[in-house]
């Protein structure tokens, strides 16, 4: 019994037209099927479709030839599947010189090695030996590399290019091929990868151009492909280096000038605030000399003071020295943190200090005190080392004032 039943949907195939035996197989031609191949007890093995490459599933005659080629007429071309190499399939269709795509079922037979199919519009014949069942892939060529750039159109057709240099100033390269397949050139199918992006084969169909556009500075590696349409395995590599040049601001030069900068700026900086730790271990010094100079004499004075009182009974002028020492010292300590107060460093602040000074003095000894600040400095900001001599000049010179000019009015004006 006949078994052909299809596990996918749960039916059989129907609609039979011819049915040939080569070897230990039969093979049955099914309308809207293929080719079904059965065993000796009539077992379906499987089934040959459009999937495996047949030109249609409405087959209509099947001719075999040599117990080697299977010939395959349908209502679209003829198959040929090598039946010694793993049911490997060959298309042909009018473009590769049948009289029509169109064939009728029960036209055709195999006579003295020619295989005859007949249709509507008159017959084929075919010599199996004088084709191969894989026909070769003719080479493929850059016909013609089409640069648009900023200041018009670059091309080249050198038809053996291997590499070309593409304008920093380009717009869109387009690459261009030919294949010579002079039977039938829609029988060829391209494909193209960049080496260096690591990707997989890029199909183009029957388009032979490559479009590049906003591509990266580097050297590309163009590799395309030309199969024949048949799945037969056959093919053809062409292999195009393209050398995109870089813009003035991607070139190596331009990187390492602003790495240059770069480090030239942290070098600036580095020196800028090593030069403030200078300035700030120089004032730290000053510091420490004026306190040397100025609490160390007047601590000393203290002391001689103190042991003065101590022997002799005349005690009050020595007390009345000692407390000026301290009041004087502990004035010049408040002037040192002032001076070292962060918060208080612009004009404005140093005129205040000043007349903390001042003002108590003069109206001490019936003299009017005035200040006069400039608006436009009074936000200015001062040093330490100008706060302290700034300071210093003014308090001398309101003294000096006081005790030497016998004024009436001590104007102090920024």
């Amino acid at each position: 019994s006949l078994n052909t039943s299809v596990s996918s949907h749960n039916g059989y195939h129907a609609i039979f037209f011819d049915v040939c035996d080569i070897g230990d197989r039969y093979y049955l031609a099914s309308y809207g099927s293929g080719v079904l191949v059965l065993d000796q007890s009539l077992h379906l093995l499987r089934e040959i479709s459009t999937k495996d490459g047949l030109t249609s599933n409405n087959i209509y005659k099947l001719l075999p030839y040599r117990d080697s080629l299977l010939f395959v007429t349908s209502n679209n071309g003829i198959s040929a599947i090598d039946l010694q190499h793993s049911y490997r399939i060959r298309r042909y269709y009018a473009s590769d010189g049948l009289h029509s795509d169109n064939f009728e079922e029960n036209s055709g037979g195999v006579l003295s090695d020619k295989v005859y199919a007949g249709g509507a519009d008159g017959l084929t014949v075919i010599t199996p030996a004088l084709i191969p069942l894989a026909a070769p892939v003719p080479p493929i060529f850059p016909r013609l590399i089409s640069v648009e750039t900023s200041n018009g159109l670059l091309d080249s057709t050198d038809m053996h290019l291997a590499s070309m240099d593409i304008p920093n100033n380009a717009l869109q390269a387009t690459v261009y091929f030919s294949n010579f397949n002079y039977p039938n050139p829609e029988r060829l199918s391209l494909s193209y990868r960049i080496a260096e992006l690591k990707g997989g084969w890029i199909d183009l169909g029957k388009r032979d151009f490559i479009n590049f556009i906003g591509q990266n500075p580097g050297t590309y590696t163009l590799q395309v492909k030309a199969t024949n349409t048949d799945d037969t395995g056959s093919y053809r590599t062409l292999q195009l280096s393209l050398n995109f040049l870089p813009k003035w601001y991607q070139t190596l030069w331009f990187r390492l000038l602003i790495l240059a900068l770069i480090i030239a700026f942290f070098y600036g900086l580095y020196r800028y605030r090593l030069g403030q730790l200078q300035q700030q271990q120089k004032i730290r010094r000053d510091i420490a000399s004026d306190l040397h100079d100025d609490l160390g004499s007047t601590l000393n004075s203290v002391k001689i003071y103190s042991h003065l009182a101590r022997r002799e009974q005349e005690k009050d002028s020595h007390l009345e020295r000692i407390e000026e020492s301290i009041a004087q010292a502990a004035l010049s300590l408040r002037d040192l943190i002032w001076v070292l107060d962060e918060q208080q460093d612009t004009v404005r602040e140093l005129a205040d200090r000043v007349k903390k000074f001042g003002l108590p003095l003069a109206q001490a000894s019936g003299i009017r005190y005035e200040t006069h600040i400039d608006e436009e400095v009074s936000n200015k900001q001062l040093t330490k080392t100008a706060k302290r001599n700034l300071l210093l000049i003014a308090k001398e010179s309101i003294n000096n004032s006081i005790k030497y000019a016998k004024c009436g009015l001590i104007k102090f004006v920024i």
